[in-house]
């Protein structure tokens, strides 16, 4: 009788994802609102932004900085803020100019900074967020992530 072996070989492989290296999250009020009371009224905010990443994701090189290369992907996206009396408050971009990197440690980092109106007298939340923090001990693996910044335009009881 003739028999037919059939060998099946099955590989699963384990791809961990992991290029995020961290980020950093700033604003400043850039007028003051005088006495304003109306939470119509909007107020200039300067946020600032510096991410970094895995240099062979979002390459950097050492023209980069002159050439104002933009890298990284997403965006601040609008997270806790309910006023239906204030039109849409827009994403704000996360790609950034990368401003330098490491061969040796390979990163590549970048900042940008943006103005955008607000209304005043509010908390308005952004969220930046992805998958594939770095891997920073074994056995953890790149996982989900996120970067909270709360933005307060409410006047502080010194008049700023």
């Amino acid at each position: 009788m003739f028999s037919i072996y059939l060998h099946i070989v099955v590989l699963i492989a384990v791809v961990t994802a992991s290029h995020y290296k961290g980020g950093v999250l700033t604003y400043t009020i850039r007028s003051n609102p005088g006495n304003g009371t109306s939470d119509n009224e909007l107020i200039q905010v300067r946020i600032e932004q510096r991410h970094s990443w895995i240099r062979s994701t979002y390459f950097c090189n050492n023209t980069s900085p002159s050439s104002g290369d933009i890298i990284g992907s997403g965006a601040l996206q609008i997270y806790g803020y309910r006023n239906s009396s204030i039109s849409k408050i827009p994403s704000i971009d996360a790609r950034v100019r990368c401003t330098d990197y490491s061969e040796e440690f390979n990163y590549s980092t970048g900042e940008n900074s943006t103005n955008i109106d607000l209304p005043i007298n509010n908390r308005i939340e952004y969220v930046y967020s992805s998958c594939c923090w770095i891997t920073l001990l074994p056995p953890d693996s790149g996982s989900n992530w996120s970067l909270k910044l709360v933005i307060n335009t409410k006047q502080r009881l010194d008049g700023t």
